[in-house]
């Protein structure tokens, strides 16, 4: 019976760290100033490997493409005024325009491309530079912001995502932290000071590297 309960207790507060979420009050670094793009050094497009996904660095900002893949049946494009097939091209899916298609199994399929700003511009998302060519883009979530650093070297871009270990004790060093609960969650907000953010191992803030190389 006491081991049951021992596993018991192991696993309710194995759930406990699983449903804690942070993010940041303000955008990081903390003692640099937001800018609306990266270094005119760093401007190009850089690509997945599969090609779905590219990034755009220019004077405007930094932008994201990516193709979504959906297809439409024959029966019906055949039954629907909305859409058309000619050589290769299907009429319809893009307001005066159309898309490269494949027939397969009695479906059309496309790619449709979607672009959008994640820094610079409108965008919410607050950009700043870490050092040399890494910088951070702090995503705009919940009224807080979720950090992803970027870093730009030679013909490769790597992007590392906030990520942390269940449990982790990295945030320790921040005295203020705001937390609220919502469906079991447990959402913590965090505002370190100049101090306390230099204090913060920073490669433990995020996760693996995904590398995009440059057109």
């Amino acid at each position: 019976m006491k081991r049951f309960i021992i596993v018991l207790i192991t696993s309710i507060a194995f759930q406990s760290f699983s449903q804690v979420s942070y993010d940041f009050s303000d955008a990081l670094p903390i003692d640099e100033s937001p800018i609306s793009s990266v270094s005119s050094s760093d401007f190009g497009i850089y690509f997945s490997e599969n090609k779905e996904t590219k990034y755009i660095f220019d004077a405007q900002g930094i932008w994201i493409e990516t193709t979504i893949f959906n297809s439409i049946s024959k029966d019906t494009i055949r039954e629907s005024s909305k859409y058309t097939v000619r050589n290769g091209y299907i009429f319809g899916v893009v307001l005066n325009d159309s898309l490269p298609c494949v027939l397969d199994e009695n479906r059309y399929h496309f790619g449709l491309k979607v672009r959008e700003q994640v820094a610079g511009g409108t965008s919410k998302n607050v950009l700043k530079k870490l050092k040399g060519s890494s910088y951070i883009i702090n995503y705009n979530e919940n009224d807080g912001y979720t950090p992803s650093l970027f870093t730009l070297v030679g013909k490769t871009l790597t992007i590392q995502y906030f990520d942390y270990e269940t449990g982790t004790t990295i945030f320790d060093v921040i005295a203020q932290q705001s937390s609220k609960k919502v469906q079991g969650m447990n959402y913590i907000s965090l505002a370190p000071t100049k101090k306390e953010w230099k204090g913060i191992d920073i490669a433990k803030l995020f996760g693996d590297k995904v590398v995009y190389f440059k057109n």
